[in-house]
């Protein structure tokens, strides 16, 4: 695959809802279907990247089957998705419009917010929060990767060594509100745990596609190209770019998407 490029950090998906509205956060994923939601349901386009949990998640409900499975029977997510027509308030494409809608209580619940978006709302005092449905959270990527031809290879290889660190992913993962990729890195107060975290199958290419390190670890997709005839090296504790080739380098400390052993992924 073209374009390798390493998973640095987290943000994740979930219900974004006002308070003042409903005082109990909304507990399902399939909570936005309830007909006493009537003209009250925010969702994103399925343009927008954070649309697809919608669609995935629409299949899941619709089938009863494992994520993995679900996720690939659109047919149904799409006769799912129908069914929430007379709950909609809108499909936004244009994030501002839908918290617009969400803070002035027009709108109930936004299935699937950002939970940086979200959270900063919360933290600047408008009426939000988010909630972690019962069904899990969907992880979305952030990813990094050096450009090919680049005059400074080396010192972008350490950039992003840095950058897939422990002690980076710590101070960026609590003041963006997202979960860590490093599974060295602790969950930032105040994030989800304990719970079931989703990788959608289009930024996780095929198993064959992966190198061994990442065999089993979808959501750490990170193989990152670097300088022709480097050694490997060790920037710090638990992280290493290592030589695979004279044009190809891998990160031999790849972490699964649950960044610590209280969090679960679906395969």
């Amino acid at each position: 695959m073209d374009g390798m490029w390493c998973n640095y950090l987290q943000p994740w998906l979930g219900i974004a809802y006002n308070p003042k509205v409903m005082p109990a956060a909304p507990a399902s994923w399939g909570d936005i279907y309830d007909a006493k939601y009537k003209g009250r349901i925010i969702v994103p386009s399925l343009q927008n990247t954070e649309g697809l949990a919608n669609l995935f998640m629409a299949a899941f409900l619709a089938t009863g089957k494992p994520m993995p499975e679900a996720q690939k029977d659109i047919d149904a997510a799409f006769k799912k998705l129908v069914t929430l027509k007379p709950n909609l308030l809108t499909a936004y494409t244009q994030m501002p419009q839908a918290y617009n809608l969400l803070e002035q209580g027009e709108g109930f619940m936004i299935s699937s917010a950002i939970s940086q978006v979200a959270l900063e709302r919360k933290q600047s005092g408008a009426p939000v929060d988010i909630a972690v449905p019962k069904e899990g959270i969907f992880a979305m990527p952030s990813g990094v990767a050096l450009v090919k031809g680049a005059p400074q290879p080396e010192l972008a290889a350490g950039f992003i060594n840095e950058m897939i660190g422990p002690e980076v992913q710590a101070k960026l993962s609590a003041v963006t509100f997202s979960l860590p990729t490093n599974k060295d890195t602790p969950v930032p107060a105040g994030m989800p745990t304990g719970v079931t975290v989703h990788s959608s199958p289009c930024w996780v290419p095929p198993a064959a596609a992966r190198p061994p390190c990442c065999a089993s670890s979808p959501a750490c997709w990170p193989p990152t190209a670097a300088p022709s005839g480097s050694t490997a090296r060790t920037s710090a504790p638990g992280r290493r770019i290592a030589a695979t080739s004279a044009s190809s380098f891998r990160t031999t400390h790849c972490s699964p998407t649950s960044p610590s052993p209280r969090m679960s992924r679906s395969a």
